[in-house]
């Protein structure tokens, strides 16, 4: 199996993406001032955010349209709850760093999965699908 960059691209994105995410959210965690006895709250907010953007990864990679719709929607709803309300609060190179790293790989490996879901006419990935074994 050849690995082509419209398969490989998306990918790669997406799950950079959320190992990045993932590791500060659960690395959150690690405070030692945070144990689940004190504090419920502050333990699942992380995990629920590693899970979050570590399904949503998986979701794309089993079923590239409606998991690249799920990822546009997910950075969608990450730039309305993150970058917009704290924009008035924080400096505007926090705001860059939250929009490229945090809205825009989700925005762009889900256009991407959406465009290239299916196979270029005249590939080699088209023919082997439809001639089944002869």
């Amino acid at each position: 199996m050849k690995l082509s960059i419209r398969t490989f691209l998306p990918v790669l994105l997406v799950l950079a993406w959320a190992g990045f995410w993932s590791f500060f959210a659960l690395a959150e965690l690690s405070d030692n001032h945070k144990t689940i006895a004190n504090n419920i709250e502050n333990w699942l907010y992380p995990i629920g955010a590693a899970v979050l953007f570590l399904s949503s990864a998986v979701i794309a990679l089993r079923w590239k349209q409606q998991g690249g719709i799920l990822l546009v929607l997910e950075s969608i709803a990450l730039l309305t709850y993150f970058v917009f309300p704290h924009g008035a609060h924080q400096s505007i190179n926090t705001i860059i760093f939250l929009a490229v790293t945090l809205v825009l790989p989700p925005l762009i490996s889900g256009i991407l999965f959406v465009i290239w879901r299916t196979p270029v006419h005249g590939s080699r990935d088209s023919g082997s699908q439809q001639t089944g074994a002869q």
